[in-house]
């Protein structure tokens, strides 16, 4: 790894941390287990981030057979073939959730076990020095795509939306309803208003002739209905939920992309090839959720997405 790379530089403590005497090594592999909690995108964050981890580390990653990740991706990591290895494993704290920290990649090693990161590790830091890699683990299966694709023609077929290749596809993921609870709120989780998504469509309407925008919504009644009401125009057309795969799949296909909060939202932006409109007010001023993030949050939110 190149340690000029995002300003990610090693102290001699770091290597010491980093380096195992040989005469303690202990001999085979030796694996770091992710978090498996949550929903989809939240699983590709604690995989990612422990990929990159790992590499860095010299360990391979504790791949729970039953994840659901197996079940959309190609995922080139193979299974454990015993999940005791991760049920045994020595637990590592959380720090920030959405943050890079060097506690968490520069842990104390004993050079002889195994490793569980219970943390949600949600920092693209942790694994952009092998992003290629990451990537590939996140090729979506060929049914998968397949299944992708007919959901977004069939509804922009049913506006009569035939001329796909002349029209400016933009993927909106709209999250609320559970964000919204007494106890998320009071932790500092905020939803992305009428206004924000007002602002984020007329920035794509003002660069692009013949915009549609295909909204992606939680399987929720209330955001169902919030969004028929909010979110409208000749432009506007809302799917029906799928699984969360060919959910994720459809919206990265898409040629640009609109967050509101959620890790859903940025998996399947930072999967795409356009452009990313984020909502940036996702933390109550001086919350507990808000300590979770870095200094203007930019080691969460990517690389030259836009925040509004």
């Amino acid at each position: 790894m190149s340690s000029s790379t995002h300003d990610l530089s090693y102290s001699t403590t770091d290597l010491e941390k980093l380096c195992c005497d040989v005469r303690k090594q202990k001999a085979g592999t030796r694996y770091i287990c992710p978090f498996y909690q949550g929903g989809l995108g939240n699983h590709m964050f604690q995989v990612a981030s422990v990929y990159g981890i790992s590499k860095i580390r010299g360990f391979s990653v504790g791949m729970r057979k039953q994840s659901v990740l197996y079940d959309y991706f190609r995922m080139n990591l193979d299974p454990l073939k015993d999940n005791t290895v991760c049920d045994k494993a020595i637990d590592l704290p959380q720090y920030r959730a959405c943050a890079f920290d060097n506690e968490t990649l520069y842990f104390e090693d004993d050079c002889k076990s195994n490793y569980h990161i219970e943390a949600y590790v949600q920092s693209w830091k942790y694994f952009e020095s092998y992003k290629s890699d990451v990537l590939k683990m996140f090729t979506f299966k060929p049914e998968i795509v397949q299944k992708a694709q007919v959901k977004l023609r069939a509804v922009l077929h049913s506006r009569n939306v035939s001329n796909l290749v002349d029209s400016t596809i933009i993927g909106l993921h709209v999250r609320r309803g559970d964000f919204k609870t007494v106890n998320n709120t009071k932790y500092g989780y905020r939803v992305a208003g009428k206004d924000y998504i007002d602002r984020a469509m007329m920035y794509y309407r003002k660069r692009y002739k013949n915009t549609k925008f295909v909204l992606f919504v939680n399987k929720n009644k209330d955001d169902i209905a919030w969004c028929k009401e909010n979110i409208v125009g000749d432009d506007v057309y809302l799917t029906n939920t799928s699984s969360p795969g060919i959910d994720l799949c459809a919206y990265s296909l898409c040629n640009h992309t609109i967050i509101t909060v959620g890790s859903f939202g940025w998996w399947g932006s930072w999967l795409s090839k356009g452009t990313t409109v984020y909502y940036k007010d996702v933390a109550s001023n001086g919350s507990s959720l808000l300590a979770m993030f870095s200094k203007d949050k930019t080691d969460y939110f990517y690389p030259g997405w836009i925040g509004l």
